[in-house]
């Protein structure tokens, strides 16, 4: 997913101190909180949805974001394939992929997966791998709009420095810091090697 930071300078900031990172939504919708001890929730999962909100068939519509332990510190694509996949065992979804390739994001450990379904359509889930815990962003909506999902999810942005200050960069494989970040190099010759 790619944006144009113009396009969403006015929308509205969903901000986690607790587990460092942000994501901005629509300014017409809203924030709505399903707390796990308010349903048969695992976690706490926070929903960007429209407002007034619309439900399909008892299910709200929108974007869900969830954090839940990796103890035994799973990498994105490890969590996705042992977790999500196994969820979507016996369903009609037959093109299920998962994809490190996210064009909009330098994210150490993340995947995308598409082709999920349930009783909503399902757009892509992003999946993001920490230390001691998973970010599970998705989405589901009766007509999907998988050009606003991409750029929801685009806005997506860790805001500690965990994955990519101090991260050496530069050297024989011309490494390249994320963005945001700069080489700062040990050397001026030409495989010189530096940190982000």
């Amino acid at each position: 997913p790619t944006t144009n930071p113009s396009e969403t300078a006015n929308w509205k900031t969903y901000t986690d101190e607790v587990n460092n990172f942000l994501l901005k939504y629509p300014s017409e919708w809203r924030e709505e909180v399903r707390d796990k001890n308010n349903s048969d929730l695992d976690t706490k999962v926070v929903v960007l949805t429209p407002d007034p909100i619309e439900l399909y068939l008892g299910q709200i519509q929108g974007v869900f974001i969830s954090v839940v332990s990796n103890d035994e510190n799973l990498t994105a694509r490890e969590y996705a394939e042992r977790v999500i996949l196994p969820d979507q065992e016996g369903s009609v979804c037959k093109d299920i992929k998962i994809s490190s390739d996210i064009p909009s994001h330098k994210l150490d450990n993340a995947v995308f997966i598409y082709g999920l379904c349930g009783v909503l359509p399902k757009g892509q889930r992003m999946i993001v791998s920490r230390k001691n815990y998973i970010i599970r962003l998705s989405s589901s909506f009766y007509e999907v709009d998988n050009s606003l999902i991409n750029q929801i999810l685009s806005t997506f942005k860790l805001t500690d420095k965990e994955t990519s200050e101090g991260k050496f960069c530069g050297g024989i494989a011309g490494i390249i810091c994320p963005e945001g970040y700069e080489c700062i190099l040990g050397g001026d010759y030409p495989d010189a090697g530096g940190k982000c």
